[in-house]
């Protein structure tokens, strides 16, 4: 059940935003700082517990999120700062507005690290961690963007069989695209395009509408498999080698995990599902979301050039491990209700008018 205010926006799914983004900071945390993939040390299996079955679920949800309400979306639409549009106008426009944000984040990401570590720093943790790494999902979202109009020309007539088919084979694939040690643009596509057709498929045949515990069931399912084969490979008892162990767990909790893409899409669909009465706070707080996404790597960058969650940080005490998880989290929110606030009273505007004369 979805509970709307008279705006249109849900609660449940503003709620769920919130929490799966608090997942994302944390994660990145353990990632940056080796914690994962660096020999056994006290810290790991608190690491893991915090974050295998987090972030890249979290990214999955965000996915299955963003299908859910686009993948029907193929009708003209009233908007009231653009008038009535076609659905291939929506969809530029939604691009041009998300591209336009990315682009004004980014310019405060090259002024705060470069000024902070120099412009010509090549260091990977400068040059690839901090500058592109968090923004992987950045791109492939911007494409489907462009493309679900045509997408939801092709898989709305589509018969259920034959539609069934095709989000079984895509699964496949992108399992198989897993056993691959390489990132590219092209595979995380196809992760968008996999939940983007089986979002279709449970929408199209009422799917999305099952049980919530049943949704509960195979995400709580994907989180114990996600943390129960991590710890264990990385156990020192359990036999097996530092670098067979990290494979295993990139396999895991990388982003083209299967199982970690399943649970995503469960845990969105059991959101989706949930009675939350209407609540203005988390409806506003919600706001803050995508800022924490575009801007939390840009503070922990201020972190690690301070001295603060560098590459010590899987050396720390428990104390401090949990500390400064909690300050970088917390303090990655106020950060981004703070420039989400100045950004929308500020450079929204003016985008929004130059999309306008552009549209």
């Amino acid at each position: 059940m979805q509970t709307e205010n008279n705006k249109g926006r849900q609660s449940n799914i503003e709620l769920l935003r919130i929490l799966l983004m608090i997942t994302i900071p944390v994660y990145h945390l353990m990632l940056y700082n080796g914690v994962f993939y660096i020999e056994y040390n006290a810290n790991t299996i608190l690491g893991i517990l915090l974050s295998a079955a987090g972030a890249i679920p979290a990214d999955y949800a965000f996915v299955a999120l963003s299908s859910y309400f686009l993948c029907e979306d193929n009708e003209e639409a009233k908007d009231k700062l653009f008038g009535s549009l076609p659905v291939y106008k929506k969809s530029l426009r939604r691009f041009m507005e998300f591209a336009t944000l990315c682009l004004s984040m980014y310019v405060i990401k090259v002024v705060v690290l470069r000024s902070l570590f120099g412009y010509n720093n090549k260091e990977y943790f400068v040059d690839f961690f901090l500058m592109k790494g968090a923004w992987w999902y950045v791109y492939p979202y911007l494409l489907l963007l462009l493309l679900y109009p045509f997408l939801n020309k092709i898989l709305i007539p589509m018969d259920e069989k034959k539609h069934a088919r095709y989000v079984i084979s895509s699964g496949v694939l992108f399992a198989l695209i897993n056993l691959n040690n390489t990132q590219r643009f092209v595979f995380d596509f196809f992760g968008f395009f996999f939940v983007y057709i089986l979002i279709s498929y449970l929408r199209k045949t009422g799917m999305d509408h099952m049980k919530k515990k049943n949704y509960a069931i195979v995400a709580l399912c994907c989180a114990v498999a996600l943390i129960g084969i991590c710890v264990y490979v990385k156990l020192p008892a359990s036999g097996v080698t530092t670098d067979m162990g990290n494979w295993i767990v990139k396999r895991l909790i990388g982003r083209y995990s299967i199982v970690a893409c399943i649970m995503g899409v469960s845990v969105f669909l059991l959101f989706e599902n949930l009675h939350v009465s209407f609540n203005p706070f988390i409806n506003w707080f919600a706001k803050s979301v995508v800022f924490v996404f575009l801007l939390h790597d840009t503070w922990m960058g201020v972190f690690w050039y301070l001295g603060k969650c560098d590459n010590r940080f899987a050396y720390y005490s428990t104390g401090q491990f949990l500390f400064w998880i909690e300050i970088f989290t917390d303090t990655s929110f106020v950060i981004a209700i703070i420039i989400g606030e100045l950004y929308r009273r500020g450079m929204k505007p003016l985008w929004d008018k130059l999309i306008q004369k552009i549209i």
